[in-house]
């Protein structure tokens, strides 16, 4: 059994797949939205505090304070889009966590939405977000390394690891413009499992990166003593 073993364990290592992704700073898409209804026309409009739907020769459906809660966060306002329907639906940028000020956006003119997603920007952003797929069925995976760095004007800056939405690493990233990389050995993830990491800072960052490497393989079949 001890060479059975063995040999399932080199095949697991050929087998393995090494990944890496690559990610710059931005502030660009904090939400996305469309229309896809039964009217010729649809406009989306960010004034402060207001973020505003209209369809046809525009008339307002739906207008949402970005200052009152529960629309004074980013999924807030999804939320309430996506409640409202009628056509419309809204959803978050990869680079957001949902929970960021809504009252944030950037101010946007009425721009035509029908039958294409508008992103609605917003003015800071103190992240920067790599995503990883779920783990498949049969597989595992580890997160193996990770590299990156921000620019900022003061405050700290951390890099963090979370698994199934539990923050389960974070050490000091580096000082402005200057490269780090992570110091933890390997972090795992298991079935089903995301994992998000990011470089996140007490201030908003103006640029950066991020690269995250990973690795997938085989599950282990047997158990580990």
């Amino acid at each position: 059994m001890k060479y059975e073993k063995l040999a399932l364990e080199q095949y697991r290592e050929l087998k393995k797949k090494c990944l890496t992704q690559f990610q710059e700073w931005d502030k660009t898409k904090g939400i996305g939205v469309i229309y896809t209804g039964e009217e010729i026309s649809a406009m989306v409009q960010v004034t402060k505090p207001l973020l505003t739907l209209t369809v046809g020769r525009g008339i307002i459906v739906l207008e949402i304070d970005l200052e009152d809660p529960p629309t004074d966060t980013l999924q807030g306002v999804i939320n309430a889009i996506n409640t409202f329907g009628s056509g419309f639906a809204a959803a978050l940028g990869d680079q957001f966590d949902g929970n960021e000020v809504s009252a944030d956006l950037t101010v946007v003119a009425a721009t035509a939405c029908k039958n294409v997603t508008v992103w609605l920007a917003m003015d800071y952003n103190y992240k920067i977000r790599v995503t990883l797929p779920a783990v498949p069925a049969g597989k595992e995976c580890k997160v193996t390394r990770v590299l990156g760095a921000s620019t900022y004007g003061s405050g700290t800056s951390k890099i963090q690891v979370y698994v199934a939405g539990v923050k389960v690493w974070e050490e000091n990233a580096g000082a402005t413009t200057e490269e780090k990389e992570g110091s933890f050995d390997r972090i795992s993830t298991e079935l089903a499992e995301v994992a998000v990491v990011k470089i996140f800072n007490s201030e908003a960052m103006t640029a950066g990166y991020l690269t995250v490497s990973w690795e997938q393989k085989d599950a282990q079949p047997y158990t580990v003593y």
